[in-house]
């Protein structure tokens, strides 16, 4: 054999040998990537319930996907006990970051220190358990949310009427237009209770002292309201959580006195609606402003609707966005852009605050975004159909009937006596209502209701067909 074929063969053979040796290194490198661990975001949220927190899911969840980072979304339900196995559960899953929304800021901070200790970043929503090592809080604007509130009070009383033009026109044109209006018998949904002076009083319904949400926000509103000196606040607590609770406490202070406040401002979602409910329920929110904040999609609807006065809008998209943007900084070992450190006891704690906004009823349309169309006047809260109760408002006793349409065989009528004190009275009745009989006593004239769809019969024995 000559010297150059076997010069070539063992050339060959190095060659081969060096391939072998190449291939056989690859399949150690492939799975390498696939061993690398996913960024994974656990939250937890203290009432999955709450639409606003809903609408932060939603965000988060879509964002995430797009960001290829595994989210795991826990619901505490208002249960401390089950905060601590929800933080449990993400111990066991060894999280990069915990997003912790707190049932109590003060129960929560041991709980934090258990996820510390296992080396995982913790970020805060909303309440900040005091005193504790915190890598990150998150928040709306809770005092500016205050500011917003009370400032809306203080430029409807030098208005003397809010931008709706609904509630307190004195003059003394549109009483003589009301005393005319009642005496014709005509229609006096803009007189009665809608004209007269503001009423200055404030009653501020705000959550728990320890609440530091509700705290932030009320000493704003009564740090505005304390620089004009004719107004009068009267601050309320009502505990969080259980509704009929609520309910209870709300109605109680709703009527304490013999004259109901001028304005009702809450920020609490649950305390809002439940005044809303209480008012339109009672007929009467025509009578007081009231001015909430963080409501949900009932809430926005009433808004739109005209039966309530204004809103602070925390915002939940934007919340989400930065609840992205920080953990997924943190899971990454990078720097999260926030506002400033604050002290939180012996620890300082980096915070964003997140935008708020005011919602009237002229630019309620910003909130369809986000809950859809609004344009349906049968808000939830309180009524069936809101709307058809505000176009029988007036002076004089008045009834009007609603007919339980189900099948032909088994209809109830739900009979509603609506009084000029503001007072509401129901009777369900089996059948169909052929009429309604009003009969007034010491006025000259007034209204009867008709079917809900404004009908009306005079007094003294005149009826208003409602039904057959």
């Amino acid at each position: 054999m000559s010297p150059v074929k076997i010069h070539k063969i063992v050339s060959a053979v190095l060659l081969l040998f060096g391939l072998s040796i190449f291939l056989a290194g690859c399949p150690s490198e492939e799975p390498k990537s696939e061993l690398v661990k996913k960024q994974q975001i656990g939250v937890i949220v203290s009432d999955g319930r709450d639409l606003n927190t809903q609408i932060i899911k939603k965000t988060m969840d879509r964002r995430l996907k797009k960001d290829k980072v595994q989210l795991i979304w826990l619901d505490s339900e208002n249960d401390a006990a089950k905060e601590q196995e929800n933080a449990s559960a993400l111990l066991k899953r060894k999280v990069d970051v915990v997003v912790l929304q707190p049932v109590e800021e003060t129960g929560a901070a041991s709980l934090v220190g258990q996820l510390k200790q296992e080396k995982i970043k913790v970020i805060t929503l909303g309440k900040m358990p005091p005193n504790t090592p915190l890598d990150g809080h998150i928040s709306p604007d809770y005092s500016c949310a205050g500011d917003l509130q009370a400032q809306f009070v203080l430029n409807t009383l030098a208005q003397g009427r809010t931008p709706s033009g609904n509630i307190g026109d004195s003059t003394q044109e549109g009483q003589n237009n009301g005393e005319k209006g009642a005496s014709q018998g005509g229609s006096t949904e803009q007189q009665g209770s809608r004209e007269r002076p503001l009423n200055s009083t404030v009653l501020l319904l705000r959550g728990p002292q320890e609440d530091r949400v509700s705290a932030e926000a009320s000493a704003a509103s009564l740090s505005v309201l304390a620089t004009n000196s004719s107004v009068g606040v009267k601050v309320r607590e009502i505990p969080i959580g259980d509704t009929a609770q609520i309910d209870s406490k709300t109605l109680e202070y709703l009527t304490e006195s013999s004259e109901m406040p001028g304005f009702v401002l809450t920020n609490e979602p649950q305390v809002g609606e439940s005044v809303l409910k209480y008012l339109l329920q009672e007929g009467r929110d025509n009578q007081v402003i009231t001015v909430g904040l963080g409501g949900g999609r009932d809430t926005a609807m009433a808004l739109a609707g005209g039966r309530h006065n204004a809103e602070v809008d925390t915002m939940p998209e934007v919340v989400a966005n930065q609840i992205c943007d920080a953990a997924i900084a943190m899971s990454e070992g990078e720097h999260w852009s926030y506002d400033r450190l604050v002290n939180n006891g012996d620890y300082q704690v980096p915070l964003r605050l997140t935008p708020v906004r005011l919602i009237l009823p002229e630019n309620a349309f910003l909130l369809e975004e986000r809950w859809g169309s609004l344009k349906d006047p049968a808000a939830k809260i309180g009524q069936e159909n809101p709307s058809e109760e505000k176009k029988q408002g007036g002076t004089g006793s008045q009834s009007s009937g609603g007919s339980s349409q189900g099948s032909q065989g088994g209809m109830t009528t739900t009979v509603t006596i609506k009084t000029a004190e503001g007072k509401t009275y129901e009777m369900k009745i089996d059948g169909t209502v052929q009429s309604i009989e009003s009969k007034q006593e010491g006025a000259s004239q007034g209204e009867g209701g008709g079917q809900g769809q404004g009908g009306s019969g005079g007094s003294g024995g005149k009826s208003a067909t409602v039904g057959g």
